[in-house]
């Protein structure tokens, strides 16, 4: 058993500056033993290309639109989702003009 205090466990996203990663959207990210946590907030955005990145995560506030294998899937708050890596789960996430989401994700580093 470990003598590490339990803030070792703690991540920290309050003290993690947001960080712009295109118009519209932002991130805070937090690296801990090869996994990689993220905030992700959507304002009036559209992807800038198609994600063939895996997500798992959490819809934490407002509502997305995914366009995914030909469909549009709707995320609001509450919901989780699970997308695999790979072109053939290529997705793009939408957010309404006016709009905006806040997602958490954890992805491997």
């Amino acid at each position: 058993m470990s003598n590490a205090p339990a803030d070792r466990y703690r991540l920290p996203f309050a003290s993690v500056p947001w960080e712009a990663l295109a118009p519209g959207w932002r991130v805070k990210r937090f690296v801990h033993e090869g996994r990689v946590a993220r905030l992700v907030e959507l304002t009036d955005a559209l992807a800038p290309t198609p994600c063939i990145k895996g997500h798992v995560g959490y819809v934490v506030s407002g509502r997305l639109t995914i366009e995914l294998e030909g469909r549009t899937l709707v995320l609001e708050a509450g919901d989780g989702l699970a997308i695999p890596d790979g072109e053939a789960a290529q997705h793009v996430p939408r957010v309404a003009a006016g709009e905006s989401a806040l997602l958490f994700l954890v992805e491997d580093e």
